[in-house]
């Protein structure tokens, strides 16, 4: 297929140093990052490795978004800016996001985790950061598929193979995304009149500073255990809850099983409430138990420790007005909580 058909490609984490991808692509400019027109659209493709504001790649990037005078931008690179399932990754938000809104970026296509994922059109609700833009995970080209989650920001996710087709003209940008067999699992049409987006896109745009809440939170939700949970044998799991830095207050998180884990694992006590640290302060370190269910053998995959079946939590985040959800990765047994479960109770932090 590479001899025949055009291929215009982003560098991923899997390329490495990127010595072999080099060798069998030719792409314009710097290779590495690169722009071109396509119709009435402006593509920009991005390596994911450099994110800083200070990068060769973001003057570049910075030069030519704000110079393209295409009716559409899109942006594609490996990293997700948004993405919920999966490595759940947010990338650029410090540099590049800003920059997208400032440019006016139509839609910014990822892949690394192998999941669908729409998300509805993301916007701060006021400051400058005010122009929508529609992110896409599409990593489902043919590596083993991960877990979704439902969001209130996504319009839509799936954990199946397959590939994304857009069509534009100067005022319309329609999407299908298809299975293999060509089944469709997803259509989108984003539309514009005098260069700005349609009244009911607009209406549809989910808060940015809410969606950034669900990033701060999930680091706080990958725990790490003692041992092995047994179904007679509870391990102790260590959370490490964190201040959340996008947000003016602390918050209330309320701690639960995923969907995928709750056959496998019981979660001593139920639910887990916990509020944040403030921004001053450190870290808050808090306990809970988890039994195996006995549906499934439990075990630590080597040499990462974590678990299978995948022990992995959630929890419903509330701060002030703003309500939202947030998942964290995979659990893993780690030598940190085994040592610090040994403690004497009273060092520890109560459940």
């Amino acid at each position: 297929m590479i001899d025949e058909i055009p291929i215009l490609p982003a560098i991923g984490n899997h390329e490495q140093d990127g010595i072999n991808y080099l060798n069998y692509v030719h792409l314009p400019g710097k290779e590495l990052w690169y722009a071109y027109d396509a119709g009435p659209v402006h593509v920009l493709s991005l390596d994911f490795r450099s994110e800083k504001e200070t990068d060769e790649q973001f003057a570049f990037a910075r030069r030519d978004l704000l110079s393209a005078t295409a009716p559409w931008k899109l942006v594609f690179l490996h990293y997700p800016v948004f993405n919920i399932g999966g490595h759940g990754t947010g990338w650029g938000h410090a540099t590049y996001l800003p920059l997208f809104h400032q440019a006016k970026v139509d839609l910014v296509l990822a892949g690394h985790s192998h999941i669908y994922e729409r998300f509805r059109p993301i916007a701060n609700v006021t400051g400058p950061d005010t122009w929508p833009i529609t992110h896409i995970t599409t990593g489902g080209g043919g590596a083993p598929l991960y877990t979704v989650y439902s969001h209130p920001a996504l319009e839509t996710q799936a954990s199946t193979n397959h590939f994304v087709l857009i069509e534009a003209t100067p005022t319309r940008l329609s999407g299908r995304a298809l299975t293999t067999n060509e089944t469709v699992i997803d259509t989108f049409e984003l539309k514009k009149s005098n260069g700005r987006p349609a009244a009911e896109y607009v209406a549809r745009v989910y808060s940015e500073e809410t969606l950034k809440l669900s990033f701060a939170a999930a680091p706080s939700l990958t725990g790490d255990l003692n041992l092995v949970p047994g179904a007679h044998s509870p391990a102790r799991v260590m959370f490490s809850i964190r201040p959340l830095k996008t947000a003016k207050q602390s918050a209330e998180l309320e701690i639960s099983l995923t969907s995928d884990s709750a056959p496998y694992y019981k979660l001593e006590g139920g639910r887990l409430r916990v509020r944040t640290p403030s921004a001053t302060e450190s870290n808050k370190v808090v306990w809970a138990n988890v039994r195996a269910t006995g549906q499934k053998r439990v075990e630590a995959l080597v040499p990462s420790g974590t678990l299978s079946p995948a022990l992995t939590f959630q929890a419903r985040i509330i701060t002030g007005k703003i309500e939202t959800v947030a998942y964290g990765q995979r659990c893993r047994v780690s030598v940190t909580a085994a040592q610090e479960a040994k403690k004497p109770a009273e060092t520890q932090s109560p459940r």
